[in-house]
C-alpha cells in the first residue's frame, strides 16, 4: 500500500502518530503532494506541533491547487490551533468558513468535523439551547456523510454537552450508541474520548472506583492514538480522580504531567492549574494555593475565557480559598460571578455548588436570612444532583439549623451528610 493511502487508513483508525510516521516514511507521488501536505498539517496539530501545523495550514489554505475539501480541512486545523491558544473568536471564524467551503462542495464529512467543534464552542459559552440549530444541521450532514465514525463522533459530542448539563442517563446512552457504531469501524481516538466522558460521568455519580478503571483505559487508548491533547486530558482526569479518593500527592503528580502537555493559554491549562489549587486547598497549603491563582491571573487569559467552562468553575475554588483565608466578602463576590456564569451557560452543577457555597458563606457572616433564601433556590432540585452535592446540602443545613439552636435537627442533618461522604469514600 502507498504511504499516503496507508496514512489515511491509520488516520481513520485514530492512530495519528502511526499515520504521521507512515506519511514521512516513503516517497509521495507528485500528484498527491498537496493532499499529503494537508494531511500532514492535520496530523501535526493532533500530535501537538501547533506552530508547524498552523504555518503549513496557512500556506495551503490560500493555494489555488487544493480542492474545496482540502481547504476546509486546513481551516479546521487553523481553528483547532486557535482553540488550543485560547483564541476562540478566531476559531469560530475559521470553523464557519470551513463549514461553508465544505458544504458548497458537498463534502459533508468535512463539514461535520467542523460543525462538531463549533457546537462545542457555542454550547460551552452560551449554553446548550444556543447550539440546538447547529445540532440539527450536524445530524443532517452526518446522515448524508453515511460514515459510522462520524455518527459515533456526533453521539460523543452530544454526550459531552449533556454531561455538562448533568443529564447523565442521556450522556451514557449517547456514549453507548457511539461505541456500538465503532464496532467494526475502530477508532482508538474516539474510543479514548468515550472513556473520558465515562470518567466525567463516574465523577458526577461519585463512582470513583469505576472512574479510575475508565481513566486508565483512556490513558492507554490516548497513548495509542498519539493525540497529545487527548492524552493530557486523560492524565488530568486520572489526577482528578486521585484527588477525590484522597490521594493528594499522587493527584498532583498526574496533574503536573498534564500541565506540561497543554498549551499555556488553553482551557485545559487553566483547568489543571485550578485543579492543583483545589488540591493544595484541601491540604490547607494556602500559600501554594494563592501562588497558583496568581499564575492563572498572570497567564493573560482573554475576556473570551470568562464564559468558558474551565474559567467559571475556577471561580468556585477561588471563593473557597478566599473564605479559608478569612476574606468572606471577597469570597461572596467570586461566588456571585460563578452563579451569574452558571445561569448564563445553563451549567446546572455549577449553579447548585455555587449557591450552596454562597449559603455557607452567608452563614459564616451571620446573614442567616439571606442564607435561607439562597438555600431555597436549590432545595426543589437538590435531589436530582450528584450524591456529593446532596451531602454538601445536608452539611450546610446542619450549620443553618444549629444557628437557630435546633441541636437535634442539626445532628440529624450532620449525620446524613457524614453517611453520604462515608458511602462515597
Amino acid at each position: 500500500m502507498q504511504p499516503l493511502a496507508e496514512a489515511k487508513r491509520l488516520t481513520l483508525a485514530g492512530r495519528f502518530s502511526d499515520a504521521f510516521e507512515t506519511l514521512n516514511a516513503g516517497p509521495i507521488n507528485r500528484a498527491d503532494a498537496i493532499t499529503a501536505a494537508v494531511l500532514k498539517s492535520e496530523l501535526l496539530e493532533r500530535l501537538g506541533h501547533h506552530g508547524q501545523a498552523r504555518t503549513q495550514a496557512e500556506d495551503l489554505v490560500n493555494s489555488r491547487r487544493i480542492s474545496a475539501g482540502e481547504r476546509s480541512a486546513c481551516l479546521l486545523t487553523l481553528a483547532r490551533v486557535d482553540i488550543e491558544r485560547g483564541s476562540f473568536q478566531s476559531a469560530i471564524t475559521h470553523l464557519q468558513r470551513s463549514i461553508i467551503v465544505a458544504l458548497a462542495a458537498d463534502e459533508h464529512e468535512r463539514a461535520c468535523w467542523a460543525q462538531m467543534r463549533l457546537l462545542g464552542l457555542v454550547s460551552d459559552r452560551s449554553g446548550p439551547d444556543a447550539a440546538v440549530p447547529l445540532l440539527a444541521e450536524l445530524r443532517r450532514n452526518a446522515a448524508r456523510a453515511a460514515d459510522p465514525r462520524i455518527v459515533a463522533a456526533v453521539h460523543l459530542h452530544v454526550a459531552q454537552v449533556d454531561g455538562k448539563r448533568s443529564l447523565l442517563p442521556s450522556a451514557r446512552r449517547h456514549v453507548r450508541l457511539a461505541l456500538e457504531m465503532l464496532n467494526g469501524n475502530p477508532n482508538v481516538w474516539l474510543e479514548a474520548v468515550a472513556e473520558n466522558i465515562e470518567v466525567a460521568i463516574a465523577i458526577m455519580r461519585s463512582d470513583f472506583i469505576g472512574g479510575l478503571q475508565h481513566a486508565r483505559r483512556a490513558v492507554e487508548l490516548a497513548g495509542q492514538s498519539g493525540a497529545v491533547n487527548l492524552y493530557a486530558t486523560s492524565v488530568g482526569n486520572m489526577g482528578n480522580l486521585l484527588f477525590l479518593t484522597g490521594e493528594y500527592e499522587h493527584s498532583v503528580e498526574y496533574l503536573e504531567r498534564a500541565l506540561q502537555l497543554f498549551q499555556p493559554r488553553s482551557d485545559q491549562h487553566l483547568g489543571v492549574l485550578d485543579a492543583i489549587a483545589r488540591t493544595r486547598l484541601a491540604q490547607n497549603r494556602l500559600d501554594d494555593c494563592d501562588n497558583l491563582f496568581n499564575r492563572i491571573d498572570h497567564a493573560e487569559y482573554s475576556a473570551e475565557h470568562q464564559d468558558r467552562y474551565a474559567y467559571r468553575h475556577s471561580l468556585l475554588n477561588r471563593a473557597n480559598a478566599l473564605a479559608r483565608c478569612g476574606s468572606v466578602e471577597a469570597a461572596l463576590g467570586q461566588i456571585q460571578l460563578a452563579i451569574k456564569a452558571a445561569e448564563s451557560s445553563a451549567d446546572v452543577l455549577l449553579f447548585h455548588l455555587a449557591v450552596l457555597t454562597k449559603a455557607e458563606l452567608l452563614l459564616i457572616a451571620s446573614r442567616t436570612i439571606e442564607a435561607s433564601e439562597a438555600l431555597g433556590r436549590v432545595t426543589p432540585s437538590i435531589a436530582q444532583q450528584p450524591p456529593d452535592v446532596y451531602a454538601l446540602y445536608e452539611r450546610i443545613l446542619a450549620r443553618a439549623v444549629s444557628i437557630d439552636n435546633t441541636e437535634r435537627a442539626a445532628q440529624c442533618h450532620h449525620a446524613r451528610a457524614r453517611r453520604n461522604y462515608e458511602t462515597l469514600n
